[in-house]
């Protein structure tokens, strides 16, 4: 392996599989443990982009999240201002009630004062 140079590096890589193999004895055991090693490796490579498009996955939503709760925030904001102008509004139709009802009270209170008064000078 001295005439590439990767050579060396490529023992290093490989040696956790060279370890299993010292001890195989038969072409169905190399297979066993070639199969397993592949599949080992599928499963972590499946594992890590699982969980970096989790990651990934995680980070829009939590975009979107971030987004819509303003959204929500904004919207009872304005639901707020539009409930106070409705409740402006409706203090001053109470106030409004009132003067007319005080209105009606002083006209209905000065009637029966005047027809109060013609009475009196009716009986003089």
């Amino acid at each position: 392996m001295d005439h590439f140079k990767w050579g060396a590096r490529f023992f290093k890589i490989n040696e956790e599989l060279f370890g299993k193999y010292k001890g195989v004895t038969s072409q169905d055991e190399l297979k066993k443990i070639q199969e397993k090693y592949i599949n080992d490796e599928l499963e972590r490579k499946q594992k890590r982009k699982e969980s970096d498009g989790l990651s990934d996955f995680n980070e829009e939503m939590d975009k979107k999240n971030k987004k819509n709760k303003n959204k929500k925030d904004e919207d009872n904001k304005d639901n707020d201002d539009i409930n106070n102008d409705e409740n402006e509004n409706e203090d001053k139709k109470e106030d409004e009630k009132e003067k007319e009802n005080e209105n009606e009270d002083n006209e209905n209170n000065e009637e029966e004062n005047s027809k109060g008064e013609d009475d009196e000078e009716e009986e003089e």
